[in-house]
């Protein structure tokens, strides 16, 4: 019950991130929308919002992307395997890509590990 409750919470927290995000996007307050984005990452790490914040960041964007990396690689969540895996395709992380998908293949789909062996065999 403990672990529902904290996920109903952490749900709550990334759909309010989102919601603020959109809010200050409409006002034109960039700053108000990165920050929010960052928060929902971080709670809920996926492919489109580190795509949202690299499109907010512009020119900062290596140093951003440097900071959503590292962060990435502390997290050690069967739940975040997925959104790491396509990051660190995007990327070319291919070791820490493969890394992920050992740990965690039965979370990933067919779909998923087909692409991330083809990339894989790519290298060689």
């Amino acid at each position: 019950m403990q672990l529902q409750d904290e996920d109903a919470k952490r749900y709550r927290k990334v759909k309010f991130a989102e919601w603020t995000a959109g809010l200050a996007e409409s006002l034109g307050e960039t700053g108000i929308s990165l920050n929010a984005k960052i928060v929902a990452f971080k709670l809920k790490p996926s492919l489109a919002t580190y795509h949202q914040i690299c499109d907010l960041t512009k020119d900062k964007w290596k140093k951003t992307k440097d900071i959503l990396i590292k962060y990435l690689l502390q997290l050690d969540s069967f739940n975040t395997a997925e959104a790491k895996v396509n990051i660190f395709l995007e990327e070319g992380l291919f070791d820490k890509e493969i890394a992920i998908a050992n740990i965690s293949l039965i979370s990933l789909s067919p779909d998923k590990i087909s692409h991330l062996f083809r990339h894989s065999f790519m290298m060689f």
